[in-house]
């Protein structure tokens, strides 16, 4: 341990000592991006697989977001991003099925969401590697990475309902929430091509192998939820971006373009869980009703999380000032 540490005190003092070489990127960016998640449980003792389903799509959001990296003598490259998007409108289907494969659906409710925000945020470091020159280089990298999700059901419409008496229509004070992380380490790499001194193309792509998932969701229509259930799972995933810079009256500082640049960029993400655990506390009736006198009692129930599945794509614009 010692030794780590010795090592790492080295590795920042030696970067320090070298801050006159230090080359510096910051940018802001701004853009239009839709998502989709979908979660769905199994029943108690897996029967049937899935008892329940929640699917939020077609997630419109302007998200605004900035950047920031530094180039140490040519020979590592720190960076960190994030972004804040708020989200615009979108569709949620809320479905239940008796039997198993999504068969025998009992009950189905469809609403909006919309007033809710996403957001993400990565750090890295990595070591370049100059092809051709200054012209190609590619930086394997490696470094943690945060998305969340928080995501709204409201004007919620039942349109299914075979459980006597059936309520189909509006459901009145439907103000339901649902909060999905994903937190973990990441490996990738960042490709640049720049074939003059006013332009850089470049794509980055990160892999997330190891991803921590925790979800929790509020059903405020739910009397029989003492608090909010639980969703945890380990996930994976990866994140793919592109684009290009154009630089005004661009210039070389060691192999990276300076001045100022404007752009446009591309991104896609693509996550999912493996098997996890569902778990929320319910008010359940254990004794029958002619010898109730207790009342209901808080059971903590346990059921299988099948998985939770996340998409994004998003295309945008960029300034940044380099030197």
């Amino acid at each position: 341990m010692k030794k780590i540490a010795a090592g790492v005190l080295a590795s920042v003092f030696f970067l320090a000592a070298d801050l006159h070489s230090v080359e510096i990127e910051a940018g802001l960016f701004t853009g239009y991006r839709q998502d989709g998640l979908n979660w769905s449980i199994a029943g108690p003792n897996n029967t049937p697989n899935v008892l329940s389903e929640l699917t939020w799509r077609d997630l419109h959001i302007y998200e605004l977001g900035g950047s920031a990296k530094l180039h140490f003598c040519n020979c590592t490259v720190i960076k960190a991003e994030g972004d804040f998007g708020w989200i615009q409108s979108g569709d949620v289907q809320d479905s239940d099925y008796a039997g198993f494969c999504r068969t025998n659906e009992f009950s189905r409710a469809i609403g909006d969401s919309n007033g809710d925000c996403v957001y993400d945020g990565s750090m890295g470091m990595g070591f370049p590697y100059p092809i051709d020159t200054c012209q190609v280089s590619i930086t394997p990298m490696i470094g943690v990475a945060v998305h969340g999700q928080n995501l709204r059901f409201t004007n919620g419409v039942q349109v299914l309902d075979l459980i006597p008496p059936s309520q189909l229509g509006p459901i009145p004070g439907l103000n339901s929430t649902y909060r999905a992380n994903w937190l973990g380490p990441w490996a990738g790499f960042d490709f640049t091509y720049n074939p003059n001194p006013c332009l850089n193309y470049w794509l980055n792509i990160q892999g997330e192998f190891a991803s921590y998932y925790q979800g929790s969701g509020h059903w405020n229509l739910r009397d029989d939820f003492v608090d909010d259930f639980k969703h945890k799972a380990w996930g994976y995933g990866i994140t793919f971006k592109t684009g290009f810079d154009y630089y005004f009256n661009g210039s070389f500082c060691g192999c990276s373009l300076c001045g100022w640049a404007i752009g446009a960029d591309f991104t896609l993400r693509s996550f999912h869980t493996n098997k996890g655990r569902h778990r929320v506390t319910l008010l359940v009736d254990q004794l029958g009703p002619d010898d109730q006198f207790i009342g209901t009692i808080p059971t903590l129930v346990t059921t299988r999380l099948n998985g939770v599945n996340w998409h994004s794509w998003g295309v945008g614009g960029h300034i940044k000032y380099a030197f």
